[in-house]
């Protein structure tokens, strides 16, 4: 099920270089959004100006901007004014050309003719193949729209692990990718929505009071979400926005009252 039928050594070889260059641009996200407070700023300074050593200024030629090697190379030094370089970088563009990798495999089944059953996340409650796409098409389709979505969470990782924030430029960009993605692909989750299972909501109406029980009595899958693929994805896409959001407005929420409160104590 690889693209063209390609066998499977070059699309994964493929897959890991492309990963560590992507790994190298989201070092220059996670190093360049928090400087600015404005999506708009944020999404533009990636861009601009070319990556340079912080200390001498100078501009970092291509031959050393080539992903692990270059800092290899270097032995994770400026070639100019010696500053060292972080082993994060190297390691942030391995990782992440694992990340390629490791998630193809997992998603995109690679023998000649297989089906989404073959897939090593296929549940029978899963997502099933969509009418208006092809096996092949639809698997690698939702490969990329779940892998914009991972280093979009990488990127917000990072900066948060760094500084306990999360700008906009690492989360707006996936959010729309994720609501447009799941409409326009259609069936993009990987797990069972917990009304595909009976036994999911029955278990959950447990932890309440025995007169709310009825709510699990007779649990179906509406026969819409089937029917209507893409309306379907793009309501799953649409709550995990909502639940994401909220959990992410809350975080921030605490963040702010918590410094608030620390301020008030030291007046």
């Amino acid at each position: 099920m690889t693209p063209f039928d390609l066998p499977l050594w070059i699309v994964l070889t493929f897959l890991f270089l492309f990963g560590c260059c992507i790994g190298s641009f989201l070092n220059v996200c996670v190093y360049r959004f928090p400087q600015h407070d404005r999506l708009w700023d944020q999404l533009k300074g990636i861009h601009t100006p070319p990556s340079f050593c912080p200390r001498c200024k100078q501009k970092i030629s291509p031959r050393d901007n080539v992903p692990i090697l270059g800092w290899l190379m270097l032995g994770g030094k400026c070639r100019n004014c010696g500053l060292s370089i972080s082993p994060r970088y190297p390691l942030v563009e391995l990782l992440n050309g694992l990340l390629f990798v490791g998630l193809y495999v997992m998603e995109v089944p690679a023998d000649y003719l297989a089906t989404i059953e073959e897939s090593h996340l296929y549940t029978p409650l899963g997502p099933q193949i969509v009418e208006d796409w092809s096996s092949e098409l639809h698997m690698n389709l939702r490969y990329l729209y779940h892998l914009v979505l991972v280093e979009a969470l990488l990127v917000a990782s990072l900066i948060d692990w760094d500084l306990k924030i999360i700008p906009d430029g690492s989360t707006v960009p996936a959010m729309v990718v994720g609501v447009l993605g799941g409409a326009a692909i259609g069936h993009v989750h990987l797990v069972p929505v917990w009304f595909q299972d009976p036994s999911l909501a029955r278990a959950f109406m447990s932890l309440f009071p025995e007169s709310w029980q009825w709510m699990a009595a007779d649990v179906t899958v509406p026969e819409w979400t089937i029917v209507f693929p893409h309306l379907h994805g793009l309501a799953v896409s649409v709550a995990g926005f909502l639940v994401g959001g909220g959990i992410d407005l809350g975080s921030t929420a605490h963040r702010a009252l918590g410094a608030e409160a620390g301020s008030d104590g030291v007046r």
